[in-house]
């Protein structure tokens, strides 16, 4: 079995870097490192991550702007980045395999089962979404996603050296906050550019690069799921209560305590993590929240009371909510 290395990509501003030193972590925590073997940052900001982990096998590839803008191409898409990232990583270390994983992720499991996941034959994307040929017009965010899929059975593409027409029906949307690639797959990179470039421009959709590696590798590949060790919060309200925690955490205090003591504090919270984000008053809050603006008001006002009786020392917040919400209905009704 090829040693593995572990790929991220946190550019911006602090916020978006203590989510990667989350992630981090959560690979410390869940992987014996063997020889050749490492975590690869890359980042405008090094230093930052530096005084967090001060180890070899943590290593940073330093991204300026310019570089950054080279990776984002003639589309100018943030996620366009991350295909240059991983095409970098398997081109510096084509001894290895890799797994690449977004800044709002973390694991929650050993990762020796992921890392036999990988092979000439078998890649991993995080879990199936959705498929391109069975999107209802309301499918958020709405109605980019519906356009896209229609886009996708309509047009023709250039594919490697070839014109290609696409049934939609014929791939699956796969969460790309999580790729494992063999190093023999770089050679399918060419075509995930490819795709990205021509779709994002008819239909700007961000996930343009996703639905790219979903259509390549599933049409070239056995994709497997890594949900069971792996979780990412990339919903907005569960982003909020993993930066709150964060931002409270990862303080001067955190830093002047030692290794083995930081460990056992991220440890501990990736262990809770996966309830607080169902649980946390800003996920209840947000369904409430969710239900008024799309009028559902007997579901807001009940997921309102839950989030009160679960919460109750956020009841004022709360009903300033709903009654902000109970006008605008009234308000439209007159």
């Amino acid at each position: 079995m090829l040693p593995i290395n572990y790929v991220l990509f946190s550019f911006g501003n602090r916020t978006h870097h203590n989510r990667a030193v989350l992630a981090i972590y959560s690979v410390l925590l869940n992987y014996s490192f063997r020889e050749n073997e490492c975590v690869i940052v890359y980042t405008d900001s090094p230093e930052y991550f530096q005084i967090f982990f001060n180890q070899s096998i943590v290593v940073f590839e330093h991204l300026d702007q310019n570089k950054v803008n080279e990776m984002l191409g003639p589309i100018d898409l943030i996620h366009r980045v991350k295909i240059g990232v991983i095409e970098d990583a398997l081109k510096k270390f084509p001894g290895n395999t890799i797994l690449y994983f977004d800044s709002d992720t973390f694991f929650t499991k050993n990762l020796n089962h992921a890392k036999g996941l990988i092979t000439e034959k078998d890649a991993i994307m995080h879990l199936v979404e959705f498929n391109m040929g069975s999107v209802p017009e309301d499918f958020p965010p709405a109605p980019t996603t519906y356009d896209f899929a229609q886009m996708i059975g309509m047009d023709e593409f250039e594919l490697g050296n070839e014109v290609v027409r696409i049934d939609a029906k014929s791939f699956n949307s796969w969460n790309a906050g999580l790729i494992g690639l063999h190093p023999s797959h770089l050679e399918l990179i060419p075509l995930v550019y490819q795709l990205t470039d021509q779709w994002y421009p008819k239909v700007p959709s961000h996930a343009s690069e996703q639905y790219a590696f979903s259509y390549v590798l599933q049409n070239n590949l056995v994709l497997h799921p890594g949900e069971s060790f792996c979780y990412h919060y990339w919903y907005h309200a569960k982003k909020k209560v993993v930066d709150s925690i964060l931002e409270n955490l990862l303080g001067d205090n955190f830093l002047e305590t030692e290794l083995d003591e930081r460990s056992k504090k991220m440890k501990s919270l990736i262990s809770r993590l996966p309830n607080l984000l169902n649980t946390h008053f800003y996920i209840h809050h947000d369904k409430a929240i969710q239900d008024f603006l799309k009028r559902r008001y007997f579901k807001g006002y009940l997921n309102a009371l839950k989030t009160i009786l679960s919460h109750p020392e956020k009841t004022w917040t709360m009903l300033k909510d709903a009654g902000y919400y109970t006008r605008i209905r009234f308000d439209n009704e007159l």
